[in-house]
């Protein structure tokens, strides 16, 4: 069964610290043969929070299959890696989707879609945690994270956003054929903006680590066309605005 994990730490302004803990989260349900996951996904939601001066909020999500085993044993982990990764802080708030029913996903995917927009709403999101499906931590007390959470999810679950630096590790300039791209393991698609997919004999130049979106459920490359090469969105100076319009 598939399953999701939605955090969103709103004690500390980077967002370094939540992607470390999801890593160790995900090392510690497949070391322990629990169950396999996808690489997480960052999310940026709407924010216009006069104490926080970030543009975005940044809310992440793991998305996994369970292998023989319930869903009480992917919480028992999560909650032993906060303790131990966040001693001494104040623990984020997190929830657990573990569902195929349409109801709930579709409740989940339009709660995510409005926080693109607009600052969550608490009374929507305690609805939908109290659904037979949904594992929420913690409290609904005010700026908890819950609503963040569970809009991370819902966004995954739509299969049109969110992002992943983590899946290709470069450190220097490098020029790759698609089809060489797509033999690394987790990249699924390389289009243009427009969503065309690349020729495979087309080459990608690399300086760093590139930004995979989600794109119809595949973690995908998205170039640009500069002056005959094809770059990756997030190595261009103008960049388009993928973000704010899908992820």
């Amino acid at each position: 069964m598939i399953f999701y994990l939605g955090l969103y730490d709103v004690y500390l302004a980077s967002s370094n610290r939540s992607e470390l803990v999801c890593e160790s989260i995900q090392a510690e349900i497949e070391n322990r043969k629990l169950g396999l996951c996808y690489p997480t996904t960052r999310h940026q939601l709407f924010n216009d929070s006069v104490t926080d001066t970030r543009s975005k909020k940044t809310a992440f999500c793991i998305k996994g299959v369970l292998l023989d085993t319930n869903i009480e044993s992917i919480i028992s982990i999560i909650k032993s890696v906060l303790d131990s990764a966040i001693e001494g802080d104040l623990i984020p708030n997190f929830c657990v989707v573990c569902t195929d029913k349409s109801v709930t996903e579709m409740s989940l995917k339009l709660f995510g879609d409005n926080a693109l927009n607009q600052n969550t709403e608490g009374f929507e999101a305690r609805k939908i945690a109290n659904l037979p499906d949904v594992y929420l931590s913690g409290n609904y007390g005010a700026n908890s994270g819950f609503e963040e959470a569970l809009a991370a999810v819902g966004l995954r679950i739509s299969g049109n956003h969110g992002y992943s630096n983590k899946i290709l590790s470069i450190n220097k300039s490098i020029k790759m054929s698609v089809l060489d791209l797509l033999s690394v393991g987790g990249i699924q698609k390389v289009t243009d903006y427009l969503g065309n997919e690349l020729d495979e004999r087309a080459f990608v130049e690399l300086k760093k680590p590139p930004e995979l979106y989600i794109r119809h459920n595949k973690y995908t490359l998205i170039v640009e066309d500069v002056n005959g090469k094809n770059i990756p969105l997030n190595q261009l100076s103008f960049r388009n605005s993928v973000d704010n319009n899908h992820g």
